[in-house]
């Protein structure tokens, strides 16, 4: 996957397609109405996408949702995340200015450090480390 910078994006299209493939990873009646997160639209700075999961990047902070069961969204529990969430551990480590998804793990660059976790080659981790 690729970062790629949400002003080159059409952030209501953007929206009903994430809003989509959540509700197909869910289960979820696809032909339904998708719904539009105003909290966080115009404030998005990154957004990537892994196997099931979402992060996005807002006015500096890591915001993470859908399916957590390799702890690739970095909350401290797995599970699926109902409704986004910042990233607690991040929050406290500077502004996120990079981040990336592959299939169960996660990656961020925050405060000029490289963080990663999720389901990794030889361990595993819940929080950024």
């Amino acid at each position: 996957p690729r970062q790629v910078p949400v002003d080159t994006l059409d952030v209501k299209l953007l929206f009903q397609q994430l809003d989509k493939l959540e509700r197909m990873a869910s289960g979820t009646n696809i032909a339904e109405q998708p719904t539009r997160n105003e909290t966080y639209e115009n404030r998005i700075q990154l957004i990537a996408a892994g196997t099931g999961f979402s992060l996005v990047v807002v006015d500096g902070f890591l915001v993470s949702w859908g399916n957590n069961s390799f702890c690739q969204l970095g909350h401290d529990d797995f599970g699926c995340a109902v409704g986004a969430r910042i990233n607690a551990v991040l929050a406290t480590k500077g502004k996120v200015t990079a981040i990336s998804t592959k299939y169960h793990h996660s990656l961020a660059v925050c405060g000029g450090a490289l963080f990663w976790w999720g389901r990794g080659a030889t361990t595993d981790a819940c929080v950024p480390t």
